[in-house]
Formats: C-alpha cells, sequence, structure tokens
C-alpha cells in the first residue's frame, strides 16, 4: 500500500511539474499549447467526473438493493422451509407416538352395559349373512 501510496504521490508531483512548466513556457511565449486538445480534453474530464459522480454511486446503489433483495429472499426460504422440516418432524414424532403407544388394557370385567352389547354383537355375527343385514326403508 504504501508502495502504491508513494508512486501515486510521485506521478503527481511530475504531473504538477509539466503543467507549471507548460503554463509558464505559454506566458513567455503568449501562445497557447495544445490548442485543440483543450476541447477534447474538457470532454474526457467532464465525462469521466459525471461518470464518478453519478453512475458510479448508482451502480453501488442498485447493488446494494439487489443484495437486500436477496438477503430477503434467503430469509424468506430458510424460514418456510424451517418451518416445513418443522412440521414435517413433528408428524414423524406423532406417528411414533401412535405406534409406540398401546391403549391400557383393563385387568377389570367390563360393566353390565358392555357385556351385553358384546353378546349381542355375538349372536348377530351367528346369524347368516342375509339375516344380518338391516335395511332402512
Amino acid at each position: 500500500m504504501t508502495l502504491f501510496l508513494s508512486t501515486t504521490l510521485g506521478i503527481s508531483i511530475v504531473s504538477l511539474i509539466f503543467i507549471l512548466t507548460l503554463k509558464r513556457i505559454e506566458m513567455r511565449t503568449g501562445r497557447v499549447l495544445f490548442r485543440g486538445l483543450r476541447p477534447l480534453t474538457g470532454r474526457v474530464l467532464g465525462g469521466s467526473v459525471a461518470f464518478v459522480e453519478y453512475v458510479i454511486p448508482h451502480a453501488l446503489r442498485r447493488g446494494a438493493a439487489g443484495v437486500v433483495h436477496l438477503v430477503q429472499n434467503i430469509v424468506r426460504f430458510t424460514i418456510l422451509h424451517g418451518a416445513l422440516l418443522f412440521e414435517r418432524t413433528l408428524e414423524v414424532l406423532l406417528h411414533r407416538v401412535r405406534e409406540k403407544t398401546r391403549p391400557p388394557k383393563g385387568n377389570g370385567e367390563a360393566s353390565e352395559f358392555l357385556q351385553e352389547v358384546a353378546e349381542h354383537k355375538r349372536a348377530l355375527l351367528q346369524q347368516p349373512e342375509s339375516k344380518r343385514t338391516i335395511f332402512d326403508d
């Protein structure tokens, strides 16, 4: 970095001495040196200044807006897929809980009502199929 800055400073000093020397020659002789190059130089330098003042900042603003948009999309994508992954994990856990959990088996006897229902069901199953079917008219 020091080498770059030293070189830039040296080039600036040499250029300034060159310009002052040309100006001194113009003042002594009364002639304008490089008369045809001055309008072209003005246009080039004006365009360069406009490029640095307007084009580069505009491009940087658009680039920053693009980066912000990209980051927003990445965050949105991450949140959505995280929610989907969380939902899927909950579904898998629920399925595992359902598979591993069995209803408790009672050791006691069923109530009289349930015993009657079971007897009625056994009686219905012993009948032929034509008599088992109930038709609602």
